[in-house]
């Protein structure tokens, strides 16, 4: 993708990689979570009833609050992928264009890392800022949506947007990453992302004992880290709260 590499320092280039991040995330932020909110909560909330974490369901307010500070979420996020082009600029970044460098057995492996990086730094900085000193400041915005909707997927307060699209940063700088697999990881970042707040479970029922379904982060499981505010950090995966003892049923 041409936008990973400019040939020219200047204001006009920086201002268009800043405007395509931005723009483009929030195209596929409002496409997946608008989709996944009309299928579930508009069409599908009779045959999903089964499926549904809670009861409540009016929830106009908080998605139109939602969608506000998701905004100014793309926006942050439009900032730390000029950072990423900026970097690749300066030749610190590992962003490579040409599979057939370390192909496609790495293509996909890199994937799968930056999964469990991206999981295990969400686990860590997700704790960080439920201390109480940074709780109320940066993550509280987060959690006034106490029975999410798809939309609360990035309903950020704009640090906490920028802490958040680190990982992003982070791994172009430890691994080597190629283009298409980035964004890969950033689509399949998304989904689960929104899955995470849909309101619906979809993984299968008692889930959390099944020998590979356990150490998947559910709808649920994320869905009660809202209402009881600690326990279940994980992103993906609830190895990280299973093994630090702060998963909850």
């Amino acid at each position: 993708m041409p936008i990973f590499q400019i040939d020219s320092l200047n204001f006009s280039s920086l201002f268009k990689v800043f405007a395509f991040f931005s723009i483009s995330n929030a195209v596929r932020y409002f496409l997946v979570a608008g989709t996944s909110y009309l299928i579930f909560w508009k069409w599908g909330k009779v045959k999903f009833t089964d499926r549904r974490i809670e009861n409540r369901l009016k929830q106009e307010p908080q998605i139109k609050n939602e969608i506000f500070r998701s905004l100014f979420t793309m926006l942050m996020f439009g900032m730390v992928g000029m950072l990423i082009v900026l970097s690749r600029y300066f030749g610190f970044s590992r962003i490579y264009s040409d599979v057939s460098e370390f192909g496609w057995g790495y293509f996909i492996l890199s994937i799968l890392i930056m999964l469990f990086l991206h999981d295990t730094y969400f686990y860590f900085l997700h704790r960080m800022i439920h201390h109480r000193k940074l709780y109320k400041k940066i993550h509280l915005v987060h959690h006034l949506s106490v029975n999410p909707t798809p939309f609360t997927a990035f309903s950020f307060h704009p640090i906490e947007a920028i802490l958040e699209a680190g990982i992003v940063f982070l791994a172009t700088f430890l691994i080597p990453v190629h283009i298409g697999a980035l964004f890969t990881f950033t689509v399949i970042s998304l989904l689960m992302n929104v899955h995470g707040h849909l309101g619906y479970d979809l993984y299968p029922k008692n889930s959390s004992k099944h020998p590979f379904f356990k150490w998947m982060n559910t709808s649920t499981a994320h869905n009660h880290h809202h209402q009881w505010i600690n326990g279940n950090y994980g992103l993906y995966f609830s190895f990280w709260d299973r093994w630090l003892k702060t998963w909850k049923e």
